[in-house]
């Protein structure tokens, strides 16, 4: 039990430790969240971990002649692949290769990404990020135990635990801010808060909140990366009857 409450509320000591950092020690926090900087690495290689997990789930589906859901991990994990490998530009930086004309012409950051071309952001990316750090977060709740009990047990184990609730809901919560409340709302309060989470005198480039968009984004990435290890350790406890009602090592109940 105490080692679930940590990995329930490890992401609120995270965010605590950023903004401590962020007060008192600027320079080094703009080390941690730059392009290429400690926390976008990071998130990569959450991504690639799930996904290679993710795969190894899928492969014990075959091997358990459950193909359907076989096909469905795999297709994660190609997700999680391409997720993985766009944060860091598909290695471009690291090995130094230059971005093709044709894409460097429409990327907002002249890189090899397609998260990054021009309208692709606003039109489908933001708007992904709100819609499954919403699903994460608050759709464990919202469906009904008679309703989950009617799905094969495999696929319960696809539904994140609400113990990951502080992993999701921060991505939500960003880019609705963002997108949707910032931009058109205006009083005293928000004013303040816009100035104080953009602060010139801290060294932060741009003045822009969504400067602090990379540990919101490895939060997210490590949701999803104990959601790969909740579907694998699955095919560890099995889903007959004798396990049925039991709990997940993330708290989800398998009944």
């Amino acid at each position: 039990m105490p080692s679930r409450l940590a990995i329930s509320l490890a992401p609120l000591a995270f965010i605590g430790l950023l903004v401590t950092i962020a007060y008192f020690r600027p320079g080094d926090y703009m080390w941690f969240i730059i392009e290429d900087g400690f926390v976008e690495d990071a998130t990569s290689c959450a991504y690639l971990v799930a996904a290679a997990m993710t795969c190894v789930s899928a492969r014990r589906s075959f091997l358990n002649r459950e193909a359907g859901y076989g096909v469905m991990l795999l297709v994660v994990a190609g997700l999680f692949f391409f997720v993985g490998m766009e944060e860091i530009s598909w290695g471009q930086r690291i090995l130094g290769f230059d971005t093709p004309a044709v894409i460097a012409a429409h990327n907002a950051q002249g890189e090899l990404s397609l998260h990054n071309l021009g309208g692709l952001q606003q039109l489908i990316l933001h708007p992904a990020y709100m819609v499954v750090g919403l699903a994460g977060s608050v759709g464990p709740f919202l469906v009904p135990s008679f309703v989950r009990d009617r799905w094969p047990g495999r696929w319960q184990s696809m539904l994140p635990s609400p113990r990951l609730f502080f992993y999701f809901f921060p991505s939500f919560a960003f880019y609705f801010s963002n997108e949707l409340i910032h931009p058109y709302t205006r009083n005293r309060f928000l004013d303040w808060l816009r100035e104080l989470i953009g602060r010139g005198d801290h060294g932060y480039e741009g003045g822009s909140s969504w400067i602090h968009q990379e540990p919101v984004e490895f939060l997210l990435s490590m949701g999803f990366l104990l959601l790969a290890i909740q579907i694998l350790s699955a095919f560890g406890r099995g889903y007959d009857e004798s396990t049925r009602g039991t709990e997940s090592p993330l708290g989800q109940r398998t009944s």
